[in-house]
């Protein structure tokens, strides 16, 4: 849900339902979890197989496999705490990208998910990533493989992916 704030223009707060807090193992832990760009999540590395993943969070909400012409895709969405993983066929079918919609997920300290756009890219300026590159519906920095999409005018998704080595 988005809220502009009467008399104050293009004041803006967003809402989401991010519950990554604790990350999937929300039962287990609650510490918040911290994107590592290019290795994963403070407590799920890119590489883990696909039954590491499921001893973890248990079976996905929904798995879809996206086949391309150079690579097949699976992927798995947890819809209750806002992640989805993608597993390539060209990396063995282990653990190759995230996306997160939680707000208590943080990138280098910064929590992001629901901040403005305008916030966001104040924020991600102080942390000295480079020039991101524009794309519709958000922005990017493709040789870091991560990735911000907007709604509404606020952050709704980080994505990434692991680094070739």
């Amino acid at each position: 849900m988005l809220e502009v704030a009467a008399g104050f223009g293009s004041l803006r707060t967003c809402h989401f339902l991010g519950k990554l807090h604790g990350f999937g193992m929300a039962k287990k832990s609650r510490k918040a979890q911290e994107i590592i760009i290019g290795k994963g999540l403070s407590d799920l590395p890119f590489g883990v197989t696909q039954d590491e993943v499921e001893k973890l969070f248990g079976k996905p909400d929904s798995k879809n496999e996206l086949d391309l012409k150079d690579d097949v895709t699976m992927t798995w969405d947890y819809w209750e705490i806002g992640l989805s993983l993608d597993f390539d066929k060209s990396d063995d079918f282990t653990l190759s990208s995230m996306e997160v919609s939680d707000k208590h997920v943080t990138l280098l300290g910064e929590r992001l998910i629901e901040k403005s756009e305008s916030d966001v890219r104040a924020a991600i300026a102080k942390l000295k990533l480079g020039t991101p590159t524009d794309e519709d519906g958000g922005f990017g920095f493709e040789d870091l493989g991560i990735y911000f999409w907007f709604a509404g005018g606020c952050l709704e998704e980080i994505h990434w992916s692991k680094l070739a080595e």
